[in-house]
């Protein structure tokens, strides 16, 4: 049994690193202003347990699987869960009583938030993407409050529910940029591809190497490459011989970034929402399968602010990207600009707006 007097809060949401980490956020901005009981929902993945048990929060589990882009047999095993999904969630509202919960995006927050719904509690939910998907299109209909990244994304809800505060940002993330670590005058490509990795983005930077042969030596690259690619991609650094850090994960984000002087990455809402609160100039490939495009779409909005460039996968090659990495190499005063550009249209105080405004709703 869950103590009375404390307020109570369920995020639902997670199976990636750009919902899961936005509510960690949020979640760690609610706890530092009062006695709050937080509670994640969400699915058993391994990088939603992982995270909850490093950050110390209590978590409950329930089946959920996503429904667009499943083809019929997906759709229809996803539909036939929902019910027990709803059931699953009904019980830990009981057994939690949460004053309000915050839906931060994956399958999981739809029975989730639903469930809240037809119990009578206060419910919101964060949109960090400029298009919305489908399952918070939905919920924008139902719950009290919408917290939106974009401007652009207001089209999509109704006006007097939405509230644009952008996409929180970790504190322990932003506050450890820069900290710690070997101090290092050379250029650093730190390259992103997601909480699982970019198998195609993971190729062209390593035939990309080539193209760099001449800066070897004044160059050191920080790689995410996911699981599955971590082994080839260091050997590939190895034989090209460059020097670089190659791992799965990277657990010390504001290391990586503190070191960086460019970031390739996709354009993932969570990944943009923390380059522009840090400041830092990006050569953006969005992932070309994302439901509505919305990443190319995120990646156009800092491309315009002149913080980013864009290439589109099926576009790029590696003797493109090796050029760029060389061009930016030889213009600080364009990189510095970008930068500039970049740490302009950051909110590093979203998780803040979004946590008070939480608590104004369940008069805390």
């Amino acid at each position: 049994m869950y103590e009375a007097k404390r307020i109570r809060i369920i995020v639902a949401g997670g199976g990636t690193g750009g919902h899961l980490f936005p509510g960690i956020a949020v979640a760690r901005e609610l706890m530092s202003k009062g006695d709050a009981s937080i509670l994640f929902v969400g699915t058993d993945r391994k990088i939603n347990v992982e995270a909850l048990r490093r950050y110390g929060f209590s978590f409950k589990t329930i089946r959920a699987e996503g429904i667009k882009g499943r083809g019929v047999v997906g759709t229809v095993r996803a539909l036939a869960m929902v019910p027990l999904a709803i059931l699953q969630t009904l019980a830990i509202l009981r057994d939690f009583r949460p004053h309000l919960i915050l839906g931060v995006g994956g399958y999981v927050s739809g029975p989730v938030t639903l469930g809240g719904w037809l119990m009578g509690i206060k419910t919101a939910i964060q949109e960090q993407n400029s298009i919305p998907g489908l399952t918070n299109r939905i919920l924008g209909h139902i719950v009290d409050r919408i917290f939106i990244s974009y401007p652009e994304s207001g089209d999509y809800f109704p006006g007097r529910k939405a509230m644009l505060t952008g996409n929180p940002v970790r504190k322990d993330l932003l506050d450890s940029v820069g900290k710690g670590g070997e101090v290092d005058d050379r250029f650093t490509v730190l390259i992103l591809g997601g909480s699982q990795g970019a198998h195609r983005i993971n190729e062209i930077i390593t035939a990309a190497l080539a193209g760099l042969n001449d800066l070897k030596e004044r160059l050191y690259f920080i790689h995410q490459t996911g699981e599955k690619d971590e082994v080839w991609v260091g050997e590939a650094y190895r034989q090209a011989g460059v020097e670089a850090t190659v791992s799965a994960f990277i657990n010390d984000m504001g290391w990586a970034y503190g070191r960086a002087s460019v970031v390739v990455c996709r354009a993932g809402a969570g990944t943009l929402a923390e380059l522009t609160a840090i400041g830092k100039p990006a050569l953006l490939i969005p992932y070309p399968y994302a439901a509505n495009n919305h990443q190319e779409v995120n990646a156009r909005c800092l491309e315009r602010a002149g913080a980013a460039k864009v290439y589109l996968q099926a576009d790029l090659r590696p003797d493109i990207l090796a050029g760029e990495i060389k061009s930016l190499y030889e213009d600080q005063c364009a990189l510095k600009n970008m930068a500039g550009r970049s740490l302009a249209l950051g909110k590093s105080n979203a998780a803040q707006l979004i946590a008070e405004e939480c608590l104004k709703m369940i008069g805390g």
